[in-house]
């Protein structure tokens, strides 16, 4: 009888992983952003250490890298563009900003971005 329940035991278990592993993959396949896929990471960061799970983790390793890659360089680009000349410059005069106060919200932005791409 022991035996029967652990072997049931034992199935549910790979069953409920499985399931998580097909979430999780199909949560990633939808993220279109290196946030969103952070974000499924984050949601599935307790079951990583199961092995259905960190496999299908590891086969959207490379995708992850490649996103963060690109939100990376999105970043580096927008804070070593000049303000002045930009689009942001230009959506500052329309709002009617004065150029200094502009500059700082621009400054502020980036600043919030490289905030959330560090977490």
């Amino acid at each position: 009888r022991w035996a029967a329940a652990t072997a049931d035991y034992s199935k549910r278990v790979q069953r409920a992983e499985t399931m998580a592993a097909t979430r999780m993959a199909a949560d990633l396949d939808r993220a279109s952003s290196a946030d969103e896929v952070f974000g499924v990471f984050s949601a599935f960061r307790p079951l990583l250490d199961r092995a259905p799970v960190r496999r299908a983790a590891q086969r959207r390793q490379a995708e992850l890298v490649d996103a963060v890659g690109r939100a990376v360089g999105e970043l580096k680009d927008a804070c070593t563009k000049r303000y002045e000349g930009g689009r942001a410059a230009s959506l500052a005069r329309h709002r009617d900003l004065p150029p200094l106060g502009g500059k700082v919200a621009w400054a502020r932005q980036v600043e919030r971005r490289l905030e959330t791409q560090m977490e």
